[in-house]
Formats: C-alpha cells, sequence, structure tokens
C-alpha cells in the first residue's frame, strides 16, 4: 500500500489496505498508511476525522499525530495543529525538533495555542528540560524574556547549574537577530 501511494496510485493503496484481515484494521502502521493516503489525496477532513476518532478511542497520543498536525494545518486549524503538536511531544521527548518546528511555523498565527499547551505538560512533567526549553522559546517569541527565564531556572533548580539558560542563550544567539542577541545577554547575565 506505501509503495502505491508513493507511486501516486492512492485507489490501488486504499484497495490493498481494505484487503487486509478485520484483526489489523485498527493497527497503527495501518491507520498511519490510511491517514497518509488521504492526505496524498488532499483529503484533510478525512485525515482528521479518522485521526481524531481513532486517536480518542485507542487512547493515543502518538497515534497518527503527523498527520493530524498536517491536515490541520492545511484546514487552517492552527489550534488544533498546536495541541496536537504538543501532546505528541508531551508523550515522545523524541518529537521535540519536529514540535518546535511546527510551533514556531504556527507561532505567528496562533502563539497561545502552543504555549498554552506547553505550560500544561510542562506543568504535569517539571522535570522535562525539553518542554522547559521549548516553552521558554515561545514565551521569548512572545516578547517575555522574564517569563523565559523562570520556566528555565525551575527546571535547573532540579538540576545542576545553569545549563539550560546557557544553551537556551546560544540557541538565541544562533537566531542572529538584535532582539535575540539582546536577550542572549541577559539570559547569560541572569
Amino acid at each position: 500500500a506505501q509503495r502505491a501511494r508513493e507511486a501516486g496510485q492512492l485507489e490501488l493503496a486504499k484497495k490493498k489496505l481494505a484487503a487486509l484481515p478485520a484483526t489489523v484494521q485498527r493497527h497503527p502502521i495501518v491507520l498511519t498508511e490510511r491517514a497518509r493516503i488521504e492526505l496524498a489525496a488532499g483529503n484533510w477532513n478525512e485525515v482528521v476525522r479518522l485521526a481524531s476518532l481513532e486517536r480518542r478511542t485507542q487512547r493515543d497520543s502518538l497515534l497518527m499525530g503527523h498527520e493530524l498536525v498536517e491536515a490541520c494545518e492545511k484546514l487552517n486549524r492552527t489550534r488544533d495543529a498546536s495541541v496536537t503538536a504538543v501532546e505528541v511531544w508531551a508523550v515522545a521527548p523524541v518529537e521535540e525538533n519536529w514540535a518546535m518546528e511546527v510551533l514556531r511555523r504556527l507561532a505567528h498565527l496562533d502563539l497561545h495555542a502552543g504555549r498554552d499547551g506547553l505550560r500544561r505538560a510542562f506543568a504535569r512533567e517539571p522535570r522535562r528540560g525539553d518542554l522547559a526549553r521549548g516553552l521558554a522559546a515561545l514565551e521569548c517569541t512572545a516578547g517575555d524574556l522574564p517569563a523565559a527565564l523562570r520556566v528555565l531556572r525551575s527546571v535547573e533548580a532540579l538540576d545542576r547549574g545553569p545549563r539550560h539558560r546557557w544553551a537556551f542563550a546560544e540557541t538565541l544567539l544562533q537566531l542572529a537577530t538584535a532582539r535575540d542577541s539582546s536577550g542572549a545577554a541577559e539570559t547569560y547575565a541572569d
């Protein structure tokens, strides 16, 4: 089915998946491929319907997360896309880079959804440095450097030393804007 989808033969891909035994129709690999076929066909609403239903039914925040975010973005549902990216990241720290890319991309449309979602995720897991860095980045994007530093200090209280603040300052310097450079200087001085 994947090869058929990649070759642009979407109907064939759907038939191959439909031919699978009923016992595997709700397996994550099969569902993800179904979502990818619908994405390739431009059926964004079907991806949202399928992913939302199965994620809720199976109580699995990772299931079709990437596909759901893509469909929500295509439908201009930025809040849903941001919330889903945070949900995926909260259960899979390895998704930090992907989720931050999504949240940065959507920040100019709806900064509050991503920031509020990260605040909730970080409140549930205050030891997660990855969530702290992400929240600090969004706080800084919102123009609230003191809030960003508070978040980083709170996670550093549980660790040794200011490594999160230093890494955050380095990230700000890499962005190479005057605002970010002054933010990095304030972070180093903190």
